[in-house]
Protein backbone atom coordinates (compact mmCIF):
# COMPACT_ATOMS: atom_id res chain seq x y z
CA UNK A 1 0.00 0.00 0.00
CA UNK A 2 2.79 2.40 0.89
CA UNK A 3 4.63 1.62 -2.38
CA UNK A 4 1.44 2.27 -4.34
CA UNK A 5 0.99 5.64 -2.61
CA UNK A 6 4.60 6.55 -3.40
CA UNK A 7 4.01 5.69 -7.07
CA UNK A 8 0.93 7.91 -7.20
CA UNK A 9 2.77 10.74 -5.51
CA UNK A 10 5.62 10.61 -8.00
CA UNK A 11 3.18 10.39 -10.90
CA UNK A 12 1.42 13.62 -10.01
CA UNK A 13 4.75 15.31 -9.40
CA UNK A 14 6.00 14.27 -12.84
CA UNK A 15 2.80 15.60 -14.41
CA UNK A 16 3.21 18.85 -12.48
CA UNK A 17 6.76 19.22 -13.84
CA UNK A 18 5.43 18.78 -17.36
CA UNK A 19 2.73 21.40 -16.76
CA UNK A 20 5.41 23.74 -15.43
CA UNK A 21 7.54 23.47 -18.55
CA UNK A 22 4.48 23.99 -20.76
CA UNK A 23 3.72 27.12 -18.74
CA UNK A 24 7.30 28.28 -19.35
CA UNK A 25 6.85 27.80 -23.10
CA UNK A 26 3.62 29.83 -22.94
CA UNK A 27 5.24 32.54 -20.82
CA UNK A 28 7.94 33.01 -23.46
CA UNK A 29 5.31 33.63 -26.14
CA UNK A 30 3.69 36.88 -27.20
CA UNK A 31 0.54 35.86 -25.41
CA UNK A 32 -0.38 39.18 -23.82
CA UNK A 33 -0.64 40.49 -20.28
CA UNK A 34 -3.48 38.24 -19.14
CA UNK A 35 -1.53 35.03 -19.74
CA UNK A 36 1.88 36.30 -18.70
CA UNK A 37 0.52 37.86 -15.51
CA UNK A 38 0.23 34.29 -14.21
CA UNK A 39 2.69 32.22 -16.28
CA UNK A 40 5.54 34.61 -15.43
CA UNK A 41 5.64 33.12 -11.91
CA UNK A 42 6.11 29.52 -12.96
CA UNK A 43 9.78 29.49 -11.88
CA UNK A 44 8.68 29.24 -8.27
CA UNK A 45 6.54 26.23 -9.15
CA UNK A 46 9.53 24.57 -10.80
CA UNK A 47 11.67 25.00 -7.70
CA UNK A 48 8.78 23.78 -5.55
CA UNK A 49 8.76 20.51 -7.54
CA UNK A 50 12.53 20.17 -7.18
CA UNK A 51 12.33 20.79 -3.44
CA UNK A 52 9.61 18.16 -3.10
CA UNK A 53 12.17 15.50 -3.97
CA UNK A 54 15.15 17.13 -2.24
CA UNK A 55 17.66 14.45 -1.27
CA UNK A 56 18.97 14.13 2.28
CA UNK A 57 20.77 10.84 1.83
CA UNK A 58 24.30 12.15 1.21
CA UNK A 59 26.74 11.42 4.01
CA UNK A 60 28.67 14.65 3.56
CA UNK A 61 28.37 18.05 1.92
CA UNK A 62 31.19 17.16 -0.48
CA UNK A 63 29.46 14.00 -1.67
CA UNK A 64 26.16 15.83 -2.04
CA UNK A 65 27.79 18.63 -4.07
CA UNK A 66 29.63 16.18 -6.34
CA UNK A 67 26.49 14.14 -7.05
CA UNK A 68 24.42 17.26 -7.75
CA UNK A 69 27.10 18.80 -9.94
CA UNK A 70 27.37 15.69 -12.09
CA UNK A 71 23.61 15.21 -12.35
CA UNK A 72 22.93 18.84 -13.28
CA UNK A 73 25.91 20.04 -15.26
CA UNK A 74 26.17 16.98 -17.48
CA UNK A 75 22.89 17.69 -19.35
CA UNK A 76 23.67 21.41 -19.10
CA UNK A 77 26.84 20.72 -21.11
CA UNK A 78 25.51 18.16 -23.60
CA UNK A 79 22.48 20.23 -24.58
CA UNK A 80 24.55 23.41 -24.75
CA UNK A 81 26.73 21.67 -27.35
CA UNK A 82 23.58 20.60 -29.23
CA UNK A 83 22.21 24.16 -29.13
CA UNK A 84 25.52 25.55 -30.38
CA UNK A 85 25.54 23.04 -33.26
CA UNK A 86 21.97 23.97 -34.27
CA UNK A 87 22.79 27.67 -34.13
CA UNK A 88 25.96 27.17 -36.17
CA UNK A 89 24.05 25.29 -38.87
CA UNK A 90 20.93 27.44 -39.10
CA UNK A 91 21.80 30.90 -37.79
CA UNK A 92 24.78 33.04 -36.93
CA UNK A 93 26.57 32.40 -33.66
CA UNK A 94 29.52 33.93 -31.81
CA UNK A 95 31.23 30.89 -30.30
CA UNK A 96 33.31 32.95 -27.86
CA UNK A 97 30.26 34.79 -26.52
CA UNK A 98 28.34 31.51 -26.33
CA UNK A 99 31.15 29.98 -24.26
CA UNK A 100 31.19 32.94 -21.87
CA UNK A 101 27.44 32.73 -21.43
CA UNK A 102 27.73 28.98 -20.87
CA UNK A 103 30.27 29.51 -18.08
CA UNK A 104 28.42 32.43 -16.49
CA UNK A 105 25.02 30.72 -16.50
CA UNK A 106 22.87 33.47 -14.97
CA UNK A 107 19.30 34.30 -15.84
CA UNK A 108 20.17 37.35 -17.95
CA UNK A 109 23.50 36.10 -19.32
CA UNK A 110 23.26 32.44 -20.31
CA UNK A 111 23.87 30.47 -23.48
CA UNK A 112 20.15 29.80 -23.95
CA UNK A 113 16.95 31.25 -22.57
CA UNK A 114 16.05 28.49 -20.09
CA UNK A 115 19.47 27.01 -19.34
CA UNK A 116 19.94 29.28 -16.30
CA UNK A 117 17.54 27.08 -14.34
CA UNK A 118 20.09 24.25 -14.02
CA UNK A 119 23.04 26.14 -12.44
CA UNK A 120 20.54 27.99 -10.25
CA UNK A 121 19.06 24.69 -9.08
CA UNK A 122 22.54 23.39 -8.25
CA UNK A 123 23.36 26.43 -6.11
CA UNK A 124 19.92 26.37 -4.48
CA UNK A 125 20.30 22.72 -3.50
CA UNK A 126 23.63 23.56 -1.81
CA UNK A 127 22.04 26.45 0.08
CA UNK A 128 19.23 24.25 1.28
CA UNK A 129 21.47 21.36 2.19
CA UNK A 130 23.57 23.62 4.39
CA UNK A 131 20.55 25.26 6.05
CA UNK A 132 18.73 21.98 6.68
CA UNK A 133 21.86 20.47 8.25
CA UNK A 134 22.43 23.53 10.46
CA UNK A 135 18.81 23.82 11.63
CA UNK A 136 16.97 20.68 12.68
CA UNK A 137 13.51 22.21 13.03
CA UNK A 138 11.56 21.92 9.72
CA UNK A 139 9.60 25.06 10.56
CA UNK A 140 12.83 26.89 11.37
CA UNK A 141 14.34 25.87 8.03
CA UNK A 142 11.28 27.12 6.15
CA UNK A 143 11.24 30.38 8.11
CA UNK A 144 14.94 31.06 7.47
CA UNK A 145 14.57 30.30 3.76
CA UNK A 146 11.63 32.70 3.61
CA UNK A 147 13.71 35.40 5.31
CA UNK A 148 16.62 34.82 2.93
CA UNK A 149 14.36 35.05 -0.13
CA UNK A 150 12.77 38.26 1.12
CA UNK A 151 16.13 39.84 1.93
CA UNK A 152 17.61 39.04 -1.47
CA UNK A 153 14.46 40.23 -3.22
CA UNK A 154 14.73 43.61 -1.49
CA UNK A 155 18.51 44.00 -1.68
CA UNK A 156 19.36 42.56 -5.08
CA UNK A 157 16.59 42.73 -7.66
CA UNK A 158 18.76 42.43 -10.80
CA UNK A 159 19.80 38.82 -11.57
CA UNK A 160 23.38 39.39 -12.66
CA UNK A 161 25.55 37.03 -10.59
CA UNK A 162 27.11 33.86 -12.09
CA UNK A 163 25.33 30.52 -11.75
CA UNK A 164 22.32 32.36 -10.39
CA UNK A 165 23.70 32.55 -6.86
CA UNK A 166 21.37 35.49 -6.23
CA UNK A 167 18.36 33.92 -7.97
CA UNK A 168 18.89 30.69 -6.02
CA UNK A 169 18.51 32.61 -2.77
CA UNK A 170 15.57 34.58 -4.16
CA UNK A 171 13.59 31.42 -5.03
CA UNK A 172 14.85 29.37 -2.06
CA UNK A 173 11.56 29.67 -0.18
CA UNK A 174 9.70 27.65 -2.84
CA UNK A 175 12.30 24.88 -2.78
CA UNK A 176 12.00 24.79 1.02
CA UNK A 177 8.21 24.80 0.84
CA UNK A 178 8.28 21.79 -1.49
CA UNK A 179 10.49 19.82 0.89
CA UNK A 180 8.43 20.87 3.91
CA UNK A 181 5.13 19.74 2.36
CA UNK A 182 6.69 16.50 1.12
CA UNK A 183 7.44 15.50 4.71
CA UNK A 184 4.73 17.29 6.69
CA UNK A 185 1.93 18.14 4.26
CA UNK A 186 -0.06 15.01 5.10
CA UNK A 187 -0.19 16.10 8.74
CA UNK A 188 -2.09 19.29 7.87
CA UNK A 189 -5.86 19.10 8.45
CA UNK A 190 -7.83 18.38 5.30
CA UNK A 191 -10.06 21.47 5.65
CA UNK A 192 -6.95 23.66 5.82
CA UNK A 193 -5.48 21.99 2.73
CA UNK A 194 -8.69 22.34 0.74
CA UNK A 195 -9.12 25.95 1.82
CA UNK A 196 -5.55 26.80 0.78
CA UNK A 197 -5.96 25.14 -2.61
CA UNK A 198 -9.30 26.82 -3.18
CA UNK A 199 -7.95 30.24 -2.26
CA UNK A 200 -4.93 29.70 -4.49
CA UNK A 201 -7.02 28.75 -7.50
CA UNK A 202 -9.35 31.70 -6.90
CA UNK A 203 -6.43 34.12 -6.85
CA UNK A 204 -4.97 32.52 -10.00
CA UNK A 205 -8.32 33.05 -11.77
CA UNK A 206 -8.46 36.67 -10.64
CA UNK A 207 -4.87 37.18 -11.82
CA UNK A 208 -5.77 35.93 -15.28
CA UNK A 209 -9.00 37.95 -15.37
CA UNK A 210 -7.45 41.27 -14.32
CA UNK A 211 -3.99 40.69 -15.89
CA UNK A 212 -2.39 40.83 -12.46
CA UNK A 213 -3.71 44.35 -11.71
CA UNK A 214 -6.51 43.60 -9.25
CA UNK A 215 -4.76 45.09 -6.17
CA UNK A 216 -3.96 48.27 -8.09
CA UNK A 217 -7.59 48.60 -9.20
CA UNK A 218 -8.89 48.09 -5.68
CA UNK A 219 -6.47 50.66 -4.24
CA UNK A 220 -6.78 53.07 -7.16
CA UNK A 221 -3.01 53.61 -7.27
CA UNK A 222 0.18 51.61 -7.95
CA UNK A 223 1.34 49.24 -5.24
CA UNK A 224 4.45 50.15 -3.23
CA UNK A 225 7.52 47.98 -3.71
CA UNK A 226 6.76 45.81 -0.69
CA UNK A 227 3.19 45.35 -1.93
CA UNK A 228 4.44 44.20 -5.33
CA UNK A 229 6.67 41.61 -3.68
CA UNK A 230 3.76 40.31 -1.62
CA UNK A 231 1.61 40.12 -4.75
CA UNK A 232 4.32 38.19 -6.61
CA UNK A 233 4.69 35.74 -3.73
CA UNK A 234 0.94 35.14 -3.42
CA UNK A 235 0.57 34.77 -7.20
CA UNK A 236 3.36 32.20 -7.29
CA UNK A 237 1.70 30.20 -4.52
CA UNK A 238 -1.63 30.41 -6.38
CA UNK A 239 -0.01 29.04 -9.53
CA UNK A 240 1.50 26.19 -7.52
CA UNK A 241 -1.98 25.37 -6.18
CA UNK A 242 -3.48 25.48 -9.68
CA UNK A 243 -0.79 23.26 -11.18
CA UNK A 244 -1.01 20.86 -8.24
CA UNK A 245 -4.74 20.36 -8.71
CA UNK A 246 -4.33 19.89 -12.46
CA UNK A 247 -1.50 17.40 -11.88
CA UNK A 248 -3.57 15.42 -9.40
CA UNK A 249 -6.41 15.26 -11.92
CA UNK A 250 -4.06 14.00 -14.66
CA UNK A 251 -1.79 11.78 -12.56
CA UNK A 252 -3.18 8.55 -14.03
CA UNK A 253 -2.32 9.57 -17.60
CA UNK A 254 0.83 7.50 -17.97
CA UNK A 255 2.10 9.37 -21.03
CA UNK A 256 2.05 12.73 -19.24
CA UNK A 257 3.87 11.31 -16.22
CA UNK A 258 6.49 9.76 -18.48
CA UNK A 259 7.04 13.02 -20.35
CA UNK A 260 7.30 14.83 -17.02
CA UNK A 261 10.39 12.77 -16.24
CA UNK A 262 12.07 14.44 -19.24
CA UNK A 263 11.69 17.99 -17.97
CA UNK A 264 15.42 18.65 -18.39
CA UNK A 265 15.21 17.92 -22.11
CA UNK A 266 12.18 20.16 -22.59
CA UNK A 267 13.92 22.89 -20.62
CA UNK A 268 17.18 22.72 -22.58
CA UNK A 269 15.57 22.47 -26.03
CA UNK A 270 13.17 25.41 -25.99
CA UNK A 271 15.48 27.56 -28.13
CA UNK A 272 15.95 24.74 -30.63
CA UNK A 273 12.16 24.52 -30.86
CA UNK A 274 12.14 28.20 -31.80
CA UNK A 275 15.01 28.13 -34.28
CA UNK A 276 14.27 25.04 -36.37
CA UNK A 277 10.55 25.59 -37.24
CA UNK A 278 11.19 29.27 -37.97
CA UNK A 279 14.13 28.37 -40.24
CA UNK A 280 12.13 25.75 -42.15
CA UNK A 281 9.11 28.06 -42.46
CA UNK A 282 11.13 30.94 -43.87
CA UNK A 283 13.18 28.63 -46.08
CA UNK A 284 9.90 27.62 -47.73
CA UNK A 285 9.39 31.27 -48.68
CA UNK A 286 6.84 32.26 -46.06
CA UNK A 287 6.94 35.44 -43.99
CA UNK A 288 8.15 35.07 -40.37
CA UNK A 289 5.47 33.90 -37.98
CA UNK A 290 4.37 36.48 -35.40
CA UNK A 291 1.42 34.96 -33.53
CA UNK A 292 -0.15 36.83 -30.63
CA UNK A 293 -2.65 36.08 -27.89
CA UNK A 294 -4.15 32.60 -27.87
CA UNK A 295 -2.49 31.85 -31.23
CA UNK A 296 0.90 32.46 -29.60
CA UNK A 297 0.04 30.08 -26.76
CA UNK A 298 -1.07 27.37 -29.19
CA UNK A 299 2.05 27.85 -31.29
CA UNK A 300 4.29 27.47 -28.22
CA UNK A 301 2.44 24.31 -27.24
CA UNK A 302 2.97 23.07 -30.79
CA UNK A 303 6.73 23.64 -30.43
CA UNK A 304 6.61 21.64 -27.18
CA UNK A 305 5.03 18.76 -29.12
CA UNK A 306 7.84 19.05 -31.69
CA UNK A 307 10.42 18.85 -28.91
CA UNK A 308 8.67 15.75 -27.58
CA UNK A 309 8.56 13.96 -30.93
CA UNK A 310 11.88 15.09 -32.42
CA UNK A 311 14.11 15.30 -29.34
CA UNK A 312 12.66 13.84 -26.12
CA UNK A 313 11.69 10.44 -27.51
CA UNK A 314 14.88 9.92 -29.59
CA UNK A 315 17.15 11.07 -26.74
CA UNK A 316 15.50 8.82 -24.17
CA UNK A 317 15.62 5.86 -26.52
CA UNK A 318 18.96 6.22 -28.31
CA UNK A 319 21.00 8.86 -26.45
CA UNK A 320 20.17 8.60 -22.72
CA UNK A 321 23.76 9.53 -21.92
CA UNK A 322 22.91 13.12 -22.91
CA UNK A 323 20.73 13.41 -19.81
CA UNK A 324 22.40 11.13 -17.29
CA UNK A 325 26.13 10.87 -16.85
CA UNK A 326 27.26 7.36 -17.90
CA UNK A 327 27.21 5.14 -14.84
CA UNK A 328 24.87 7.46 -12.92
CA UNK A 329 21.21 6.68 -12.47
CA UNK A 330 20.17 9.95 -10.85
CA UNK A 331 18.00 12.60 -12.37
CA UNK A 332 18.38 16.11 -10.94
CA UNK A 333 15.10 17.59 -12.05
Amino acid sequence: MQAAEQTRRLSWLDVMKLLCILAVYCDHSNAGDHYQALFAYVNGAFFFCSGYTASRRASSFGQFARDKFTAIFWPYTTFAVLTLAVRACLTQVNAADFALRFLYGSRDYCCSITFWFLPCLFVMSLYYYGISRAIRSPGGVLALCFAVSCAVKFLHEAPTLPWGVDMAARYLVYYALGDFLAHHGAALPKPARYAALGAGCAWAALTLLFAGRLPQRLLGRPLPLAGLYVQQFVTTLSLICLLYIAARALQNVALLAKLGRSTVIFCCCEEIAEIVPAFLWQSAGFAPLQPAGMAAVLYRLFTAVLVCVCIVIPVNRFFPWMVKYPGKAKNAA
